[in-house]
């Protein structure tokens, strides 16, 4: 079984073992049962980050620090609805475009009432920048870093990096805040938020893997479940054109247009 997965940066052909992945591991003990259910779980989280992350174009990778004078800062549910709400409202009334990805962590320090503190990391994609009252704080490995007035007088400090053509790098870094939040406590309902309107990647599974494998290509990464192979996606669309099948060719529009296609047949392109 094959998938192609399709996002801004590249595309990756993923080539499944199912032997070997159906061999799922299972016990009795109820502790270790958990365990694995929250570890599944926050890969599952950290894909879906990543798969976000690359398949929309982002301005500013941001954190911001509550301040305890403004705001309880262990009342997890409190900041996270006051933050989540002016992105909402700023984002109904001056910027439709506007996109977010919000992931709460705990200090590790505890505070002298016994909890942790919160404090969030996200990405954004703004338009408004007036709304925003955007001061240049420091430069920073020649990223030039911003400071939020607004954010400043409701929540803390908070720091905005101007993101310029690495996606794929943020897309990654950013997800292990997830990896390292597994073993806690969920922050409100879920491990990470983000505004409704974000782009997933293309992606398709394909039962037949002859028409990819026999290229002879080598994996970028494998494993005991599954082989990858990236390309840019200038190279995967000149690879569709000379091995999918001219009767069969969905796959190849289908591609173009980043939209998800079922029980596509695939073959050798026929030379006349």
């Amino acid at each position: 079984m094959l998938t192609i997965k399709k996002n801004n940066a590249f595309t990756e052909v993923i080539i499944w073992n199912k032997q070997k992945q159906s061999k799922s591991y299972k016990t009795k003990d109820e502790d270790k049962r958990k365990l694995i259910n929250r570890l599944n779980s926050t890969m599952r989280s950290k894909k879906m980050i990543i798969d976000y992350c690359l398949a929309n174009q982002w301005d500013y990778f941001f954190t911001i620090t509550l301040d305890k004078k403004l705001i309880d800062r262990t009342d997890y549910q409190n900041a996270l609805t006051k933050l989540k709400k002016l992105f909402n409202n700023y984002k109904n009334r001056y910027d439709k475009d506007f996109k977010f990805i919000l992931i709460p962590e705990l200090h590790k320090r505890t505070e002298k009432n016994g909890k942790k503190a919160v404090h969030f990391h996200g990405l954004t994609k703004i338009n408004n920048y007036s709304f925003w009252n955007f001061n240049l704080k420091v430069i920073r490995d020649m990223a030039y870093v911003y400071e939020s007035e607004t954010i400043s007088k409701r929540f803390g400090i908070n720091e905005f990096t101007l993101i310029y053509n690495y996606n794929e790098f943020i897309s990654y870094y950013i997800s292990k805040y997830i990896s390292k939040n597994y073993d806690a406590t969920k922050i409100g309902k879920y491990r990470y938020y983000h505004s409704k309107d974000l782009e997933l990647p293309f992606k398709n599974t394909i039962i037949k893997t002859d028409w990819f494998l026999e290229n002879g290509l080598c994996p970028t990464y494998n494993n005991k479940f599954c082989d990858k192979y990236k390309f840019s996606n200038e190279e995967f669309y000149n690879f569709l054109k000379l091995n999918i099948d001219n009767n069969y060719n969905s796959l190849y529009y289908k591609y173009i247009a980043k939209k998800q296609i079922k029980n596509i047949k695939v073959g050798k392109k026929n030379e006349d």
